[in-house]
């Protein structure tokens, strides 16, 4: 935000365009493979953090089956994070009122339509949370809200499209081995379990990233530390 601000200030189009994208790369960079993991590994995580005392193996798999849901929108949710950053540093309010008044009312409305009419149950709000983001985010982009067409750029959907090659590989590296480990039957085996494959998963992100040459680590670092500085 103090970045964004800044470049705002100093009237620099280009500063904020490019400080507006870094903070999408590393927002990518950061969610997408805890995304695969929590849509890949939803009950080993919500067994590691609930399954204790009189939260039972049912309980469990219903926890397991909002966090997969809810994990659908992480994407989105970052993205929404950082445009309202950015839409605050512009000191842009018309933007900022038109998109809550879409996206909340819309919120309300999936919300009463998966659990009121379809009946989906526990998983209906994360679904109306989903659609919504779903929805906001074609409204965003169609009517051009705080010229965000300017920074989807042709090198922003590039790096996307390099991210969701890395992602995929992970995911298809954590179903390997998640078969060839098998199900853990403690505790701490599941702590385990979830540290070989989260590790391996992050390992396989990072390098398919950096063999993509999408961005390095070093590059990574670099970004980090510029917008902590800010």
């Amino acid at each position: 935000l103090p970045a964004l601000s800044r470049a705002v200030a100093h009237k620099s189009g280009t500063e904020e365009k490019k400080t507006f994208q870094n903070a999408l790369e590393i927002g990518f960079v950061v969610v997408s493979p805890v995304a695969v993991f929590c849509l890949m590994l939803p009950r080993p995580i919500m067994r590691l953090l609930f399954e204790r005392g009189n939260f039972t193996p049912q309980a469990t798999l219903l926890m397991s089956k909002v966090f997969f849901y809810y994990t659908l929108s992480l994407l989105f949710l970052s993205g929404f994070r950082i445009l309202s950053f950015y839409i605050f540093a512009r000191q842009d309010a018309k933007a900022y009122v038109r998109l809550a008044a879409v996206y909340y009312p819309l919120n309300v409305a999936f919300d009463l339509l998966y659990v009121g009419l379809f009946r989906a149950g526990a998983i209906g709000i994360p679904l109306g949370l989903f659609t919504t983001e779903l929805v906001t985010f074609g409204f965003v982009f169609q009517h051009d809200l705080a010229g965000i067409k300017n920074v989807l750029d042709r090198s922003l959907a590039v790096f996307a499209a390099k991210n969701l090659a890395a992602a995929l590989l992970t995911a298809a590296v954590v179903w390997v081995l998640r078969f060839w480990l098998g199900l853990p039957q403690t505790g701490f085996a599941n702590f385990v379990y979830l540290c070989e494959l989260c590790g391996a998963g992050s390992l396989t992100f990072l390098g398919a990233l950096a063999a993509s040459r999408a961005i390095t680590v070093s590059q990574f670092l670099t970004l980090w530390r510029d917008l902590e500085s800010s």
